[in-house]
């Protein structure tokens, strides 16, 4: 899914990834990319309104922007309920 570079380009980079224009210097930057950006992976839904999103972080954003009050009320609920 990657290319090495040899020699390095300009810059320094030694990879090259074959489904965009991503460029780095390390393989280890290069794999990552390629895992979180071109490997398919399940999604993660959002509990209030279906919406799927690939990681965990950008399914937090999406509720803290979208439904923060009805989040901050689901977590006081289950606070309670565990506290008996």
């Amino acid at each position: 899914m990657f290319t090495e570079l040899n020699p390095p380009d300009r810059n320094g980079c030694r990879y090259s990834c074959n489904a965009c224009f991503f460029l780095t210097t390390g393989r280890a930057a290069m794999v990552e990319h390629v895992t979180s950006m071109h490997k398919p992976r399940e999604r993660m839904v959002c509990p209030y309104c279906q919406g799927a999103y690939s990681t965990k972080a950008s399914l937090a954003q999406h509720i803290s922007l979208k439904h923060r009050e009805l989040h901050a009320k689901m977590k006081m609920q289950q606070r309670a309920q565990s506290f008996y």
